[in-house]
């Protein structure tokens, strides 16, 4: 991919802005709109809460939708220090990263995303150098992640049995893939934008999303069943990648403040999820979309897929490499264990506190 130079971006930014940059002024680059969650609960409110702390230092001219740059060419401006910040996902670098991908490998497993989202940045955070070193090998920073909440099947035709399933083609993950072979499907990888589109024009079947998508990428209009049992989350994310000269660059003060400010960014972002996902459910239903557990049939046949899984997330990290992926695998579930005790006794009113005390007071970059 031909990436622009950061000048060509500060030119555009002043251009789109109307006037000359101040010497903080930092660009965020992610392949989604505005409108998803991740944004608006998130990325939005931490350059704000950044900016006030810092007096103003520190703003942020910000690239949606893949104005810039798809969500691999976002990975790849970041190392060439062409973007400041930026949403990435392992699963677009997979040759560079190779013990992160296990985060996208391990989908399956977690369904509170509180504990899910605090677990994968603490194991990254703190448990996992291999996993910063990749990052830092592509002159990035690992700032943090969410996760989303349970993914459920949700499909355009009338799904009443596992039968129906068989051979259905099926956006998601590429880690779903073995998942949707043991019923003969076939996964596909399709962008959130224009899975709408895939599934009126017959391209795909189904897709495995968080029901909040039905509303926020518009697939309720064409969904008509959403079996109602947990897939796994989407974790293997960096909702904030920072190029390592930029982080350099910024005083002592701003660097705090972004320390700071991610904990209620991922607070934001899994609380929006939360309630999102209950009132897409609530508004469609009205609507007519059926959801069902297809009389416990799923949920079966997943429990069964599901034996051995987190031995076969080991052995295909260490196929590609990863020398210690028992090691990242063990300190993922051992602090999944940990955040869902933390969770279950103290709750998630004061869950950005609690990332803090626990995970970012120690970070030391």
């Amino acid at each position: 991919m031909k990436l622009l130079s950061k000048t060509a971006i500060l030119s555009a930014a002043t251009a789109l802005a109307g006037g000359t940059l101040s010497a903080q002024e930092l660009q965020y680059s992610t392949h989604l709109p505005p409108v998803v969650g991740v944004n608006s609960a998130g990325i939005q409110p931490l350059f704000e809460r950044v900016s006030e702390a810092t007096g103003g230092e520190i703003t942020v001219k910000y690239f949606w939708a893949g104005q810039l740059f798809d969500a691999a060419g976002n990975f790849e401006a970041i190392r060439d220090g062409v973007i400041d910040m930026a949403f990435t996902q392992p699963e677009d670098a997979q040759a560079d990263m190779p013990a992160n991908l296990i985060f996208s490998d391990l989908y399956f497993i977690g369904d509170n995303p509180y504990a899910t989202a605090a677990a994968a940045n603490e194991t990254i955070l703190l448990d996992c150098q291999t996993c910063r070193d990749e990052y830092a090998n592509n002159n990035a920073m690992f700032m943090g992640t969410h996760a989303t909440t349970p993914t459920k099947m949700s499909c355009a035709a009338d799904i009443q049995s596992m039968d129906d399933l068989q051979g259905r083609k099926v956006i998601g993950q590429t880690t779903l893939a073995e998942w949707v072979a043991t019923f003969n499907g076939t996964q596909l990888d399709v962008p959130p934008p224009a899975r709408l589109e895939a599934m009126e024009r017959g391209v795909a079947d189904c897709t495995i999303i968080t029901p909040e998508w039905l509303d926020t990428f518009s697939l309720g209009e064409v969904v008509q069943t959403v079996i109602d049992v947990p897939n796994g989350s989407q974790f293997a994310i960096s909702i904030a990648t920072t190029n390592a000269e930029t982080w350099e660059g910024l005083s002592d003060e701003a660097q705090a403040a972004f320390l700071e400010a991610m904990p209620h960014a991922i607070e934001g972002i899994v609380d929006n999820y939360v309630e999102r996902d209950a009132a897409a459910l609530e508004k469609w239903q009205a609507e007519g979309l059926t959801v069902t557990d297809l009389g416990g049939a799923y949920e079966e046949a997943l429990d069964a897929y599901l034996v051995g899984y987190e031995q076969r997330v080991i052995e295909g990290a260490q196929a590609r490499g990863v020398e210690n992926a028992e090691e990242i695998v063990n300190a993922f579930l051992e602090n999944l264990e940990k955040w869902n005790a933390i969770i279950e006794e103290q709750g998630t009113e004061n869950y950005a506190q609690l990332l803090w005390d626990e995970i970012y007071s120690q970070v030391d970059y």
